[in-house]
């Protein structure tokens, strides 16, 4: 059992790792060879771009990749030293299974939220990919006892077509409790897809329901151009827009989101693909 201290110097070292990881790739040469994590011969390259972003949430866009993949972002709540999140995953591919993990923490050292990860997808075919992921959460405080919960989740994933793709996720679908004993763990249910109109323009949207909870609707577009990628978000609750550069294999982001209550929320994402294609 690791004491306050052991714990503080923990996530601080967690951080540090995460914010060198993020910017330690960024001065590689750019080359027109590069590739983006969704690189697929029949899927289109300005759809590729959204899927990579909805790895966090939907697990099972995962099993439809093309390569193996490593995932990290860093994002500061409000532009406040108590909100920030960090966090780190990987997936690997075996013979049409995926194995992946991860690791979050939202919070700061003090408090805040350590979750950790780890799931198994599959993919049907060409086009249908299903995942399961469990959840090891630790909530801490200080001078608190933490709390411990466990949860899961179960998505879906399919490309319909060569324009329109959809998925479904399941959050906490059996109603579990913090700390076992407490109250309910919010359940959260969303359904996204993408709609292809050429190799640059890509149309996405989302319906988000958390229960108990607020519902919400996001709509955006993505323009893929040679290396880089632009991006636009609406939702009722805040829009977003963001900027994506490839260079080789690696994929760099940086996002700027605007909450409408709360205010502004920075972010920066990246991914490095690896291993043969499948």
């Amino acid at each position: 059992m690791m004491t306050i201290k052991q714990r503080v110097a923990f996530l601080s070292r967690m951080k540090r790792f995460c914010i060198a990881f993020l910017f330690v790739p960024c001065p590689l040469l750019f080359s027109q060879e590069s590739r983006i994590l969704y690189q697929n011969g029949k899927h289109k390259e300005a759809t590729t771009f959204l899927q990579e972003e909805n790895i966090v949430l939907n697990s099972a866009w995962a099993t439809l990749l093309a390569r193996s993949f490593i995932h990290a972002s860093y994002r500061n709540h409000f532009l406040t030293k108590e909100l920030h999140y960090c966090s780190l995953s990987a997936g690997w591919h075996l013979k049409g299974n995926l194995l992946f993990s991860g690791l979050q923490h939202d919070g700061y050292a003090p408090f805040g939220r350590l979750q950790i990860n780890a799931g198994y997808g599959r993919q049907f075919g060409h086009r249908v990919g299903i995942s399961m992921r469990f959840y090891y959460d630790i909530e801490h405080a200080y001078r608190y006892p933490s709390r411990h919960s466990f949860t899961f989740d179960i998505a879906c994933a399919t490309r319909l077509n060569d324009k329109i793709s959809a998925g479904f996720v399941a959050y906490n679908p059996a109603r579990l409790k913090y700390g076992f004993t407490g109250t309910v763990i919010p359940t959260l249910l969303r359904i996204n897809g993408y709609y292809t109109l050429n190799k640059k323009i890509c149309i996405a949207w989302g319906l988000q329901q958390q229960l108990p909870g607020k519902f919400d609707v996001d709509v955006g577009v993505c323009y893929a151009y040679s290396l880089l990628c632009l991006s636009w978000v609406s939702a009722f609750t805040y829009t977003e827009c963001a900027v994506r550069l490839s260079v080789k294999a690696w994929c760099v982001g940086m996002f700027a989101r605007y909450t409408y209550r709360l205010g502004f929320v920075p972010e920066c994402k990246i991914s490095y693909a690896f291993g043969h294609e499948k």
